[in-house]
């Protein structure tokens, strides 16, 4: 199990320590948020999507490579959360359609540049972490404090059960490099 030291008196902490600290710290603050709704939401939002989809993008560009397309796709993930804030149908299948467009050109300018490199995967990555990040949270801003607070506890009970359920019972684990204990 990695170790994470801390400034000060090198101090590390258990996995279970993370967790219990990550929840008491971000709990006071989700509920906060939730309860402020309006703009206080869409901020804390659009920040847990750019994070997502730099965290999924990542899976398949790492470091400096992909940065263009990892930043189209946030800056493409906030512009599709405005439009559902905005309440605006139109708006809304407008970024889908531009996200969809900006991927096709991007293809057509690197098959340009270099047709044996060119790979239209890569447009589809963009366009499918905003249809997987984004879109799925843009739900949030309809929701009441309640139901918010009910799917997030959904959430965090099925993690944390799959985290210590893979702990005590798991053999073979499920991938290692990005959730090292559930199996």
């Amino acid at each position: 199990m990695p170790r994470i030291p801390f400034s000060g008196p090198h101090m590390t902490l258990s996995s279970h320590t993370k967790r219990l600290a990550t929840a008491a710290l971000l709990l006071p603050i989700l509920v906060a948020v939730s309860f402020a709704g309006g703009w206080w939401l869409f901020v804390a939002l659009a920040a847990t999507a750019c994070l997502g989809l730099w965290e999924f993008y990542s899976l398949f560009w790492s470091g400096r490579v992909g940065l263009g397309k990892k930043v189209i796709g946030l800056g493409l993930g906030v512009a599709f959360l405005f439009a559902a804030k905005q309440e605006d149908p139109e708006l809304i299948i407008g970024v889908l359609l531009t996200s969809f467009w900006i991927g096709n050109f991007l293809f057509l300018y690197w098959y340009s540049q270099r047709p044996e490199a060119a790979n239209y995967v890569n447009a589809a990555i963009v366009v499918g972490g905003l249809i997987y990040l984004p879109l799925t949270l843009h739900f949030f801003l309809r929701f009441s404090p309640p139901e918010i607070f009910l799917v997030l506890t959904a959430a965090f009970a099925s993690d944390t059960g799959a985290f210590y359920g893979g702990t005590r019972f798991g053999r073979r684990k499920l991938w290692p490099q990005i959730s090292p204990k559930k199996t």
